[in-house]
């Protein structure tokens, strides 16, 4: 399993293990070929959920797509279970922008190009953008594969207690 270029900032301590195995396998499951030039930071943010009503986010450099530099945001106060399901939500995320299935126009952030379709997500719901679809149609079944190739993580990632 190849490792991807990966980094933490403001984790919970029990955290970033898991973290770190969770972005290793889901890069390596997504893009074989280049994780290994994927860099992914994960943040902690204590008031995200708060803040923006949000469990995490995923962001890119919009101008220069070709960079696969990305940062994960999540709340730390999510579970351990939601903590690894949002993470793996975020990461389907990263696999979009990294095979360029989805990409910003540069003239308009509100049209996004997915696969060979352009759809402005200001006349869609959040609920029937395709990225999202994706994204939380893979988010439990990935974190399903992730405990099996991992069962080190098992606990944690069923762990549905808030710490």
């Amino acid at each position: 399993m190849k490792l991807p270029i990966f980094r933490y900032r403001n984790l919970k301590q029990d955290y970033r293990k898991p973290t770190c195995d969770a972005v290793t396998f889901a890069l390596n499951k997504f893009c074989p070929r280049m994780v290994d030039r994927i860099l992914v930071q994960v943040r902690g943010d204590d008031r995200l959920l708060e803040k923006h009503g949000e469990y995490g986010y995923c962001i890119y450099d919009v101008k220069d797509p070709s960079q696969r530099e990305f940062q994960i945001v999540l709340d730390n106060t999510l579970n351990p279970h939601m903590w690894i399901r949002t993470l793996m939500h975020e990461l389907v995320h990263v696999k979009q922008y990294a095979k360029n299935e989805m990409a910003y126009y540069e003239r308009n952030h509100s049209v996004i190009k997915w696969r060979s379709s352009k759809i402005n997500i200001d006349k869609e719901s959040y609920w029937d953008l395709p990225w999202e679809i994706e994204a939380h149609g893979r988010e439990e079944g990935l974190t399903q594969q992730f405990m099996k190739a991992f069962p080190q993580h098992e606990a944690f990632c069923k762990n549905k207690r808030s710490k």
